[in-house]
């Protein structure tokens, strides 16, 4: 798998094609590929909840979403494993936005670490189904040990294929505006 990756990098460097749009034109499971710093983008009208899966951190982490709209969720230590949370129903296009916030009042989101205090990236999402994925967060300074398993949860919507991992440095694909049909009975 390793080797077919580094072809296709290959090729798309020789051949002028983004890679990161190679990456993410279609919303495919990849149990086993870690992102981190990825963003999580909707590509449909979708319900999203979240699967509280557990906590291995000193803090006990303050966690929920930040973006587009911002609801606390819980605390890693209190939370019940296996707790879900609806979030509600998001639009095509939107950017998923999660956070944690240490003891110490320090708080660090999802993304490419351009958001934190600290300018690192302290959560990786990895894609378990095609419509749930991993998402770990690091809750320390400068990213703590980097094995983001400080506070774990999945993030899953109500339809298949509805969200894709887009890579840090990478930009959205455009949302597909939905087709108008006229229909002219005579």
């Amino acid at each position: 798998m390793k080797k077919i990756l580094s072809v296709i990098v290959a090729l798309a460097l020789i051949f002028g094609t983004n890679v990161c749009t190679m990456a993410s034109t279609k919303p495919t499971p990849t149990p086993t590929k870690v992102i981190i710093g990825g963003r999580l983008i909707l590509t449909k009208l979708c319900i999203v909840h979240v699967t509280f899966v557990k906590s291995d951190a000193l803090y006990n982490n303050a966690y929920g979403l930040f973006a587009p709209s911002k609801k606390a969720l819980g605390y890693g230590h209190s939370t019940k494993e296996g707790t879900d949370f609806i979030l509600g129903s998001f639009k095509a296009g939107t950017e998923l936005i999660f956070y944690i916030k240490n003891d110490l009042n320090q708080r660090w989101f999802s993304g490419d670490g351009s958001s934190n205090a600290d300018k690192v990236i302290h959560a990786s999402y990895r894609q378990v189904s095609n419509s749930k994925w991993y998402l770990g967060f690091e809750d320390t300074y400068n990213g703590g040990d980097k094995d983001y398993n400080d506070v774990e949860l999945y993030v899953w919507t109500s339809t298949i294929n509805s969200a894709y991992i887009l890579p840090p440095g990478c930009t959205p694909r455009p949302t597909p505006k939905p087709t108008k049909w006229k229909i002219d009975i005579r």
